[in-house]
């Protein structure tokens, strides 16, 4: 709920943006195979070491979801309409 109520932050302090989609199921042998590289695996690292994310828990615990102002929830939330 964090994530989609606007009080995920980055390390910069920007407001985290994410819309639900497909997870990627390696089907095929070459997939699997590929995300099981170490240049992968390096990949995977990399990111981990550069991004850090923060949850403002305080607008958090104070708001009330399901509508009301919790952080920065708004239009910026992706719903179907």
């Amino acid at each position: 709920m964090a994530i989609l109520a606007g009080c995920v932050r980055d390390a910069a302090g920007t407001v985290v943006r994410w819309s639900p989609s497909f997870q990627v199921l390696p089907l095929s042998p070459n997939v699997t195979r590929y995300l099981h590289t170490p240049a992968y695996a390096h990949r995977v690292e990399h990111s981990l070491a550069t991004h850090r994310f923060e949850v403002d828990h305080m607008h958090l615990a104070n708001g009330s979801i399901g509508g009301a102002n919790v952080c920065e929830m708004g239009p910026h939330v992706d719903s179907p309409e």
